[in-house]
C-alpha cells in the first residue's frame, strides 16, 4: 500500500482522480453522499478571499475553474513555499496549490504563522478491514482535531464496495476515537465532475491561525 501524503492527496492516482472541481454553484454532476460542511462551518481556521479573478489549474495543467473576486476558500496549507486552497465540493473536498509569489487573496492567517488540524468533512464510517465488516468508528462532518506528527493521508487500496472505491487512511489524532486504530478503511462515494470520473476523500489537513 502506498500511502499518499495529505499535501499530494490522490494527485498521483490520475485514473481515479481524473478531474478536480470548480468554485462555485455546479459542480458538474454527483452521485454518492454529499458533502455536509460549507464554508461557514470553517470561520474558525484560516480562509483565503480572492481580490482578483484567478484561474486555477488542475494537476494536468489545465484551468479547473476560475475563483472570482470574494470567493472564499479554506486553507490546506499557508506558508512561505506552499498554499494550498480546499474547495467544498458536493461530495467532498479537494485541493489545489496557489504558486504565485504575490498571492491572489487576503487571508484572516499570516503565511508560516499557522497551526495544523486534521479535519472530516462528510459524515464517515470507518471500518477495520478493506472488506468494510467491522465498524471502528463513525466521524461526524465539521469534526476537527489538532494535527499529530506521526503522518497523515491516505491510499486507494484498488477494491470496490457497491457504487464506491475503498481507501485506507491514516487516522492521525482520530485514532482515540477508532480503538486505537493507527489506520482504517472508509468507502468513497464515486461522483461525475466536469465530465469526468473522481473520488473525494472527507479527510484533509487545514490550517488555523497559531
Amino acid at each position: 500500500m502506498k500511502f499518499l501524503p495529505s499535501r499530494a492527496r490522490c494527485l498521483a492516482l490520475p485514473t481515479i482522480c481524473l478531474a478536480l472541481t470548480a468554485c462555485g454553484g455546479s459542480d458538474g454532476g454527483s452521485s454518492g453522499s454529499e458533502s455536509q460542511t460549507t464554508i461557514e462551518d470553517w470561520r474558525d481556521y484560516c480562509i483565503a478571499t480572492f481580490t482578483e479573478e484567478y484561474p486555477v489549474f488542475d494537476v494536468f495543467g489545465d484551468v479547473a475553474f476560475t475563483a472570482h473576486v470574494g470567493d472564499e476558500f479554506l486553507l490546506g496549507s499557508f506558508d512561505a513555499d506552499r498554499t494550498e486552497i480546499i474547495y467544498l465540493a458536493k461530495t467532498g473536498p479537494d485541493v489545489f496549490e496557489i504558486d504565485e509569489e504575490t498571492l491572489p487573496f487576503t487571508s484572516n492567517c499570516t503565511a508560516g504563522a499557522t497551526s495544523r488540524h486534521y479535519a472530516v468533512f462528510s459524515d464517515v464510517t470507518v471500518y477495520a478491514e478493506e472488506e468494510l465488516s467491522t465498524p471502528l468508528c463513525e466521524l461526524a462532518a465539521g469534526r476537527v482535531l489538532p494535527l499529530e506528527p506521526n503522518g497523515a493521508g491516505y491510499g486507494i487500496t484498488g477494491s470496490n464496495a457497491g457504487s464506491g472505491i475503498v481507501y485506507e487512511v491514516i487516522l492521525n489524532a482520530f485514532s482515540a476515537e477508532c480503538g486505537a486504530a493507527d489506520r482504517g478503511y472508509v468507502d468513497v462515494p464515486r461522483t461525475t465532475l466536469w465530465g469526468s470520473s473522481t473520488a473525494l476523500v472527507p479527510f484533509q489537513v487545514i490550517v488555523g491561525p497559531s
